[in-house]
């Protein structure tokens, strides 16, 4: 068999392993974006300090809610539909960063101030404590 030949069927071989990783990328990114499209909009967020309900505000309705803790300030903006933290007194301000949500499952946190802001549709049942298990760790 000549060099030609071979050079040939590794180079088919290489084009075919391209053509298969690019096929794998592409079913993965849809898979992810037809997750995403089902996650739902939300209609509410429901705030949280230390795990425990503090308000649900429904995301309709332009509004700030100033949220005064024992571990400091945060200035919560709903507008437009969708919720963003604008003001937080915490030392390292992530909260600020993180972008405005609007979908069910999304969620703001500020681990300084023990809060979680997420956001849900107004039929999901909202946990009352932290009584509720999420993870079991051995």
């Amino acid at each position: 068999m000549s060099a030609r030949a071979e050079d040939g069927r590794r180079h088919r071989r290489d084009l075919l392993l391209f053509l298969m990783i690019l096929a794998i990328g592409g079913i993965l990114l849809l898979t992810q974006r037809l997750l995403a499209a089902n996650q739902g909009a939300a209609d509410l967020v429901v705030v949280r300090i230390d795990g425990k309900e503090t308000g649900a505000y429904p995301l309709h309705e332009d509004r700030e809610i100033a949220i005064d803790t024992d571990y400091g300030h945060n200035l919560l903006v709903i507008k437009d539909g969708t919720a963003q933290m604008a003001q937080a007194d915490c030392p390292d301000g992530y909260c600020l960063h993180e972008r405005a949500i609007s979908r069910r499952g999304d969620v703001i946190v500020c681990l300084p101030h023990h809060l979680v802001v997420e956001g849900m549709t107004s039929g999901e049942d909202v946990p009352e404590d932290d009584d509720a298990v999420d993870a079991v760790a051995r």
